[in-house]
């Protein structure tokens, strides 16, 4: 649903197709960070067989999907939610319940406005170190106001200020991490990263070059697999993590913190004993 056309007058720049923007650069962090993703259905019966639980602008939503939600950060999942979410139940009717309506325990904040932002804000002292031409957010800012969530950052602003834009609460063995407002693409990069890094899914793939991708797979006798691809048309040097291995398009020897070499475009098929 295009969210940036709920109130005017917006900047020219801003586009109509608000929710595909953030779902397209939540989805786009993942991708830069090397993180597989499955699109996880409403009605499947839970979320735990996910340590990582991505929640873009969820206006609309019945009570059982945000119960089901908050259950999941209660026994021990892990939620980046964007704003917006919890808003409306399922007939598009505004919650009686002050907003994010069920999610306010699983969040640990409650708001009752927000406002449109016609240019975009700084976040007091760059707290994710993206620079100073990247630490902005725009479009809206909700006025979250804490209660077990503590805030990641907040607008610098002498209004907005006193309001946190991003927070992030643990809720019995989870978290719940919170966007009151649009985030552009470099700081959510930062965001997700740092989020990976704080419930254990950063590793050494999140740590290969840019232009290198891994993916891991099992085979048929049960031997794991590593897939390692250049898209580059330069060569270039990775550091091999896992187990010893051979290397299945060369016939080598391969031990864990061996440099691999990838042609141009080129691939590397690891075996691990």
């Amino acid at each position: 649903m295009p969210f940036d056309k709920w109130s005017k007058p917006l900047p020219p720049s801003f586009h109509t197709d608000g929710y595909r923007r953030i779902y397209e650069r939540l989805h786009a962090a993942l991708y830069d960070a090397k993180v597989e993703t499955d699109i996880v259905y409403a009605d499947a019966p839970d979320f735990l067989k996910y340590k990582l639980l991505i929640v873009p602008a969820l206006y609309i939503s019945n009570d059982a999907l945000l119960h089901k939600i908050s259950d999941y950060v209660r026994n021990g999942g892990h939620v980046i939610m964007t704003f917006k979410s919890g808003e409306a139940n399922e007939n598009f009717a505004v919650r009686w319940q002050t907003s994010p309506g069920p999610l306010r325990a699983a969040a640990g904040f409650k708001y009752q406005e927000n406002s449109t932002l016609l240019k975009p804000l700084k976040l007091k002292g760059d707290p994710w170190k993206v620079g100073e031409t990247k630490n902005e957010v725009d479009t809206i800012a909700e006025f979250l106001q804490l209660e077990t969530a503590h805030a990641l950052a907040y607008y610098d602003h002498p209004f907005f200020g006193k309001y946190p834009a991003i927070t992030r609460n643990i809720y019995g063995k989870g978290t719940l991490l919170y966007q009151g407002t649009e985030i552009n693409d470099d700081l959510q990069i930062a965001i997700v990263k740092d989020e990976l890094k704080k419930i254990g899914l950063y590793g050494s793939d999140q740590d290969l070059p840019k232009s290198v991708s891994v993916k891991h797979a099992t085979s048929k006798a049960g031997k794991k697999l590593h897939f390692y691809y250049n898209y580059s048309t330069a060569p270039i040097s990775v550091t091999y993590s896992y187990n010893t291995a051979t290397e299945l398009l060369g016939g080598g020897a391969v031990v864990g913190g061996q440099a691999i070499e990838l042609k141009p475009w080129g691939v590397a098929i690891l075996e691990e004993k």
